[in-house]
């Protein structure tokens, strides 16, 4: 089920533009300078996403402002593949059993497949 993640999410895994609110989300991120900002943010301005939301953007900003969206993108593949793993782990802890977590698994994944076709527009 983890390679089956990483799989569905390869294609993802570029430094290009995949999805039309990456842009929006790290022009944001680059608004948030200081923790103070942060928090400023967080409890004073309105925006489309909300503050916590934007910590993986304002992370890979700081790791590596050119390669941002390959960053953002390999994060996307670590939360899908850490999200399959609890699954398994929720599976086997709650019906003695992997099976039903696999199935779990793999219909997100063709979910997450079929999703990053349609919006993909590169």
């Amino acid at each position: 089920a983890m390679c089956l993640a990483v799989v569905t999410k390869l294609p993802t895994l570029t430094n290009n533009v995949i999805f039309i609110d990456e842009p929006i989300y790290l022009n944001q991120a680059s608004l948030v300078y200081s923790p103070e900002a942060f928090f400023y943010a967080f409890k004073y301005r309105i925006e489309t996403k909300f503050p916590l939301g934007l910590l993986p953007y304002i992370a890979a900003e700081r790791i590596d402002w050119p390669h941002a969206l390959f960053i953002l993108h390999l994060f996307g593949i670590i939360a899908v593949a850490t999200s399959n793993y609890l699954v398994l782990a929720i599976s086997q802890r709650a019906f003695r059993s992997v099976v039903p977590g696999a199935f779990a698994a793999l219909a997100w994944c063709l979910y997450l497949a079929r999703r990053a076709n349609l919006k993909h527009f590169a």
